[in-house]
């Protein structure tokens, strides 16, 4: 940890907050990171799939934002010349890179849910669904042989 920081220490403070700014626009969107979890958890996903996985999306929204990841190098799409079309989308090298996010994203939501913070959703999250949730990081990566995070091969 402390390596990663003395990388940044000697960069201009606006330089840094640009680069965090770039990066979390491309996640910025109500379901691109619900989109990125299940892909996470599969490898790769046909468009009806991601559709029925997360139900409240309209087909719209999900082609446009599908479209801006993909845009952004985070996802690929594979069309298949066929009738009717087959879509399958699959994370990157980049999109992977964003395990370790995932994962610090996902300690810091039971931090700032321990503690009660504003508007946390612990209120309204039952405990079934925090194991289940703790459960599945667990699954979705493991540290490889290299010290390296790498995705589980267990579907998320």
């Amino acid at each position: 940890m402390e390596e990663r920081r003395s990388k940044y220490r000697d960069r201009p403070r606006g330089h840094c907050a640009a680069d965090m700014q770039d990066a979390v626009h491309v996640l910025e969107g109500r379901w691109k990171m619900m989109m990125l979890a299940h892909l996470f958890g599969e490898t790769v996903m046909r468009f009806s799939d991601l559709q029925r996985a997360i139900p409240n999306v309209s087909q719209k929204m999900l082609i446009q934002q599908l479209r801006g990841l993909e845009q952004d190098g985070v996802i690929s799409r594979t069309v298949y010349p066929e009738v009717p079309p087959k879509v399958e989308y699959r994370l990157t090298d980049i999109g992977q890179g964003l395990g370790p996010v995932f994962l610090a994203l996902l300690e810091w939501a039971e931090l700032r849910q321990a503690r009660g913070g504003k508007n946390a959703t612990a209120k309204t999250i039952s405990l079934r669904s925090k194991q289940r949730a703790r459960a599945d990081k667990n699954r979705l990566f493991s540290i490889g042989h290299s010290g390296v995070w790498q995705r589980s091969e267990a579907s998320f």
